[in-house]
């Protein structure tokens, strides 16, 4: 039935080590690789993470087992950053890592120009989900992309295929899922400061949160919200990803590594999944494998919240979610069908196979909401009622003596196996599980000291040296050694990571050494051996030298005395000194016409449009796609008409995350635009790198401008940027110092590209593969027509449990797109933002009627207008918050500086 091992190449299993304990575990129970953190610069901030002498030993206990490292420096970097990271790199070059994983482009262009011989890893963090973004990470340097989770099997063959093996294709097979694409989401840090692109989440996500509908007023602002009648209430709560059954579809889809999710899990969860899943890809290398129930249940007793076989295997969104509830689930075993007062038995009739033992975690769940769980650990055996012999679902009971009367309608979970654990735990106790073998030959020179010629592999590779014993053997005077018993002390390698697999002795004969120089000998040989061996993974001197020279080079050039005077830090104080900066331009974030319009009327010149198309033509199966374009297409040149007359910019703005088949359609469109000569557009502005180099090279002169999904954290970004990008939006995470350092340096290094800062708006904090707005119409409707329908004009958002409410909108493919609960406004700080240099503001004004365009286009146009030409500052501030407050009376949410002024928690 299945591939044999000569047929089917056996991707890497990539296990996550949050610890020294998960490390071994992950060690000893089968992982070909590991990922992990150090205590800087790593996605999961409040793991345990490893200092730098644990860095080191986890190092050098991983290569003794013949594992890989891979270290996570997959954070956004702040400018006064990029030189701690440069040093940090050059120190994991140092001692010898396996490969980085990166997601802030600034930080892959240091470890490229400083340390270009260490293999670095695309983060799933830098959202790559697209055939392009594969494609420029290749000719970027990357020896490896972590693709988004949302990623399907059929797009991931094509990849491979396109890619001819150039690059490695990583994916997640099993852990938890993020709700949002990776990289892009913003929630937890617009809500409370902690942002996930700096490892902080808070995981907002795991909160309820209730749909509510309603109208909303000229402005957009909504009103008359009334909840919508749904039985979860943690709507935005995935289930865990276990691609477990579908493994051998995985494995044949030619991914080079499969990776297990988890840094902050126990070293006993690592334990159990590495060890399973091994298995299972063992049996699938010798053609024996198929799913076992048994590992389901396992998995399940390690951790889960219920399992879903994920976007990759192209499960739909409602099997993805777990909008019930956000914990751990445990294994469900029966049902509460009485109690016993006599015998203070709480009776359960078995709906599992697998019984509760002494020492489990188990909990009873209530069907009813208004009931408490009751969790314990289970101090007695259970009593097996009625007879015994094979069990079968539903036909056996089981007394358990837990104290406490429990009625009909629990249910009981098992969350921890005390059993499966202890197997775990020996994974984690375990010294060497596989020891290196070491073949070695030993000779005799004429003045009786041993000769030792000692060979070994290292991933394959032969390794070779010589050793001479540091002492001479005596001539015996009684009982001279035998061969036997030099074998057996130099074979005592017990406890360290070799053995001694062939030992061939041209012994003389008559000779003797007491065995303690006999022991001396087999640790010297070891040690040898064992420096040999991690001397392997580390650079040579000249390679090391090398990278610490382009490392000065870099440190140099950085703190460069520069002719051009401009401060590092702005003054706070925003309206003092002069204005003489230029004034930015205004651009505004459309998805109408008509907003087109009154955008234009009120005075602007850079118009961003993202045609909300009716919902009837949207679809995730493509059907409608050649409509949804003709009517975009129409909306274009309408659009363009209006921006001609006006003399504005018109810029099409794609959604952020553009499937492949977005971006075949939308070529067609450039096409046929650029080939009227009536019609005019200025570009396109999109998230995705490897879609603009791919725009670039196929319309010559064409613009193309950067959404703040490209995530522009620091200068360094912004020169690999400027390579592509006519402009690019910093940020909104970042605080106004943050951005002032930005165009301070690339204002130093003549970085040629333009900067546009966000002012106002809902900004998007989330982009989702899910559809809320679905949630409208039951499941067995079609939903790209019947749940849209019925919020046409309507305001839909979801609230939290502190009465936030967070707007919610779809796009082309019915992905979601949730918005901030309150709208950022930072028209009081313009004077501070034209004194850093910007060179144009924006306001999102996507979703909002056209009056609420032409309001806040005005205010705005207004304010930059008074920053110009006021001569007294004391009106200018007066003036300004007077437009703040008329602002802010049709804000949806009310306003917020955000990040601006507090940024994010380090």
């Amino acid at each position: 039935m299945a591939q044999k091992l000569q047929e089917l190449i056996l991707p890497e299993l990539l296990a996550p080590a949050g610890s020294m304990d998960a490390l071994r575990a992950a060690v000893n129970a089968g992982a070909d690789a590991v990922y992990l953190a150090g205590r800087r610069f790593g996605a999961r901030h409040y793991a345990a993470n490893f200092g730098d002498s644990e860095l080191q030993e986890a190092l050098r206990y991983a290569h003794l087992n013949g594992v890989k490292v891979y270290v996570t420096v997959n954070t956004l970097i702040k400018d006064f950053e990029l030189e701690s990271v440069a040093v940090y790199l050059l120190w994991l070059y140092e001692i010898g890592v396996d490969a980085v994983i990166v997601q802030d482009l600034g930080v892959a262009s240091l470890a490229k120009s400083i340390v270009p011989d260490l293999e670095m890893h695309a983060s799933t963090q830098m959202t790559i989900h697209s055939l392009d973004g594969v494609k420029w990470a290749c000719e970027f340097g990357f020896k490896r992309v972590i693709l988004a989770r949302e990623v399907k099997i059929p797009e991931i063959r094509k990849i491979l295929k396109e890619t001819g093996g150039n690059i490695e294709i990583e994916v997640f097979g099993h852990g938890a899922l993020c709700y949002s694409y990776s990289g892009q989401c913003l929630m937890s840090s617009f809500i409370g400061g902690r942002s996930g692109n700096r490892g902080m989440c808070a995981q907002p996500c795991r909160k309820p949160y209730q749909l509510v509908r309603g109208e909303m007023d000229e402005h957009g602002v909504p009103s008359k919200l009334r909840k919508v009648n749904l039985e979860d209430e943690y709507l935005l709560s995935t289930r865990d990803l276990a691609v477990y059954r579908h493994l051998d579809k995985l494995v044949r889809s030619g991914v080079h590594s499969i990776k297990i999710e988890g840094r902050m899990r126990s070293p006993e969860y690592v334990a159990v999944v590495v060890d399973l899943y091994r298995r299972a890809l063992h049996a699938l290398g010798d053609g024996e494998w198929k799913p076992s129930e048994e590992d389901v249940s396992n998995l399940k007793l390690a951790f889960n919240r219920g399992f879903t076989k994920g976007y990759i295997m192209d499960a739909g969104f409602r099997s993805v979610m777990g909008r019930s509830k956000p914990g751990n689930r445990g294994l469900y075993i029966g049902d509460v069908v009485g109690y016993k007062p006599k015998s203070m038995e709480t009776i359960v009739k078995m709906k599992n196979s697998i019984i509760p033992e002494k020492g489990d975690g188990i909990v009873f769940k209530s069907r009813n909401s208004n009931d408490k769980d009751y969790g314990m650990v289970l101090n007695e055996d259970v009593n097996v009622l009625g007879k015994s012999g094979k069990i079968k679902k539903g036909k056996l009971k089981i007394g358990l003596n837990i104290h406490k009367p429990l009625k009909e309608g629990y249910k009981l979970f098992i969350t921890r196996r005390k059993s499966l654990m202890d197997i775990a735990d020996d994974f984690v106790q375990e010294g060497y599980r596989n020891p290196i073998p070491i073949d070695v030959n030993i000779q005799w020179d004429e003045d009786h000291a041993a000769h030792l010629t000692c060979n070994f592999q290292v991933n394959g590779i032969m390794k070779s040296f010589e050793y001479i014993s540091p002492f001479k053997f005596e001539k015996a005077i009684k009982k001279p050694l035998e061969p036997a018993q030099i074998k057996k002390q130099l074979q005592k390698t017990g406890g360290s990571p070799f053995k001694i697999k062939n030992l061939d002795i041209s012994y003389p004969g008559g000779l003797f050494a007491p065995v303690s120089k006999l022991n001396q000998l087999r640790r010297d040989i070891l040690a040898r051996v064992e420096t040999e061996l991690i001397r392997s993974f580390t650079p040579s001197e000249n390679d090391l030298k090398n990278a610490k020279t382009l490392y000065n080079d870099f440190k140099s050039d950085l703190n460069q005395n520069w002719d051009v005077e401009s401060p590092k830090k702005f003054n706070k104080e925003i309206f003092s000194g002069s204005f003489n900066k230029k004034t930015p331009l205004l651009s505004v974030y459309v998805d109408s016409v008509e907003s087109v319009h009154a955008a234009c009327l009120a005075g602007c010149k850079r118009v961003y449009i993202e045609p909300n198309i009716p919902e009837g033509t949207c679809s995730r199966n493509n059907s409608n796609h050649e409509k949804y374009f003709k009517d975009v297409l129409d909306v274009l040149k309408k659009a363009s008409a209006i921006c001609s007359s006006y003399s504005a910019e018109l810029i099409w703005k794609w959604p952020n995350i553009s499937p492949e088949n977005y971006l075949n359609s939308a070529v067609s469109i450039i096409n046929e635009i650029r080939a009227d000569e009536s019609l005019d557009l200025s570009g396109v502005m999109i998230d995705d790198l490897g879609a603009a180099v791919s725009l670039k090279s196929l319309f010559e002169g064409l613009n193309v401008y950067g959404a703040m999904g490209i995530n522009l954290w620091n200068h360094r970004s912004a020169e690999e940027l400027s390579k592509t990008f006519k402009t690019a939006t910093v940020s909104p995470e970042l605080s106004s110092d943050e951005i002032g350092d930005i165009l301070t340096n690339s204002g130093l290094k003549r970085v040629n590209l333009s900067f546009e800062l966000l002012v106002q708006g809902n900004l998007e904090v989330i982009t989702t593969e899910d559809c809320l707005p679905c949630l409208l119409t039951k499941p067995e409707k079609s939903f790209e027509n019947s749940g849209l329908k019925k919020i046409e004009g309507e305001f839909l958002g979801i609230e939290d449990v502190k009465n936030r409410v967070f707007p919610v909108r779809s796009d082309c493919s019915l992905k979601t797109h949730i918005m901030n609960s309150v709208e950022l406004c930072l028209l009081d700080h313009i004077p501070q933002i034209i004194k850093m240099g910007m060179d144009s503001v924006a306001v999102d004004a996507r979703g909002k009627p056209p009056g609420y365009v032409e309001d806040v286009t005005s205010a705005y146009i207004n304010a930059l207008e008074l920053c110009k030409n006021s001569q007294n500052k004391g009106n200018l501030k007066k003036n300004l918050n007077m437009l703040k407050s008329d602002v802010k009376k049709f804000s949806t949410g009310g306003i917020t500086t955000g990040n601006f002024i507090r940024g994010v928690k380090t």
